[in-house]
């Protein structure tokens, strides 16, 4: 694995940063072009992907499967496109097979039921690989599990809690200022 990303971009000819990727994460992109071939360097960044801080996995999860050996146990049939991952100072560099003229096109047309099919089929295929790596595959430390993705998954839940308990108590103070005789001549 390499050490640092000058390792990953050794015999690089050819560098040029992507301004618009379609990305959410945050996540940085670079064509490379690395002996004639063409790759996509991607920079994680902590600064920058929620995924990453909300997870706990600060180092990125890309890169510590990549380091457990995980990715190159991935079934065949899914092209897994990381050839390297180095760590940067506030996150990962991900180098990668440029795969964008085999991404689905982001059209309203329909996918043609053997594509669909194809791609359930590698799904399967791919979840199985990950439950067959058990607690090596585990990368979100134990107490980011459940707010990884969102932190309202906690807030609205109490929230929700919160409302109804007040709504009882507001609705037993009502009926008992309604119905207590005591009260009435206060």
């Amino acid at each position: 694995m390499p050490d640092e990303l000058a390792d990953l971009l050794m015999g690089a000819t050819e560098r040029a940063g992507l301004d618009e990727a379609p990305g959410k994460s945050g996540a940085s992109l670079e064509r490379v072009v690395i002996d004639g071939q063409a790759y996509v360097l991607k920079h994680l960044d902590l600064g920058r992907d929620w995924t990453m801080r909300a997870s706990g996995c600060l180092r990125g999860a890309p890169l510590v499967l990549w380091e457990r050996g995980i990715l190159g146990r991935l079934p065949g049939c899914l092209n897994q496109p990381i050839v390297a991952a180095a760590p940067e100072p506030r996150g990962c560099a991900l180098l990668m097979h440029d795969v964008g003229r085999w991404l689905v096109p982001a059209t309203d047309a329909p996918i043609p039921l053997a594509q669909h099919t194809r791609f359930l089929r590698h799904m399967a295929e791919l979840h199985a690989a990950f439950w067959a790596c058990g607690d090596e595959f585990d990368v979100v430390p134990a107490m980011h599990r459940y707010l990884e993705l969102s932190p309202w998954m906690a807030f609205f839940p109490g929230a929700a809690i919160m409302v109804v308990v007040l709504g009882f108590n507001f609705l037993g103070d009502g009926l008992r200022d309604v119905l207590d005789p005591r009260l009435r001549n206060l």
